[in-house]
């Protein structure tokens, strides 16, 4: 049940690549079930790379979801179908990566 609830409140706020300075971040998420671990660099205000460190998930990689994010420059995307709350706790760990950086 607290995987559920915690999953259920994941929220992924926008983040202005504008205030994040140039760097390498790391985030970590974990939803009991699910888990992911990322690092994100950042240049000239764009993310250039995402690397998925660990990611503990049912039936999704997470690979997608990165590629999605790095195409849009933002964490606005599509969850993948059949894979939401995985697509979340990647999502939420690069948000947490990218808030390190914020100016």
């Amino acid at each position: 049940m607290k995987y559920k609830k915690k999953i259920a409140s994941t929220e992924i706020e926008k983040i202005n690549l504008e205030s994040i300075k140039d760097g390498e971040y790391e985030g970590f998420y974990d939803v009991y079930y699910l888990n992911a671990r990322v690092a994100v660099k950042v240049e000239d205000n764009k993310i250039v790379s995402i690397e998925l460190i660990e990611h503990k998930y049912d039936r999704y990689s997470g690979e997608p979801m990165i590629q999605q994010v790095l195409d849009n420059q933002s964490l606005d995307v599509d969850a993948i179908s059949g894979a939401t709350n995985s697509c979340k706790t990647v999502l939420k760990a690069i948000e947490i990566a990218l808030s390190k950086g914020k100016i």
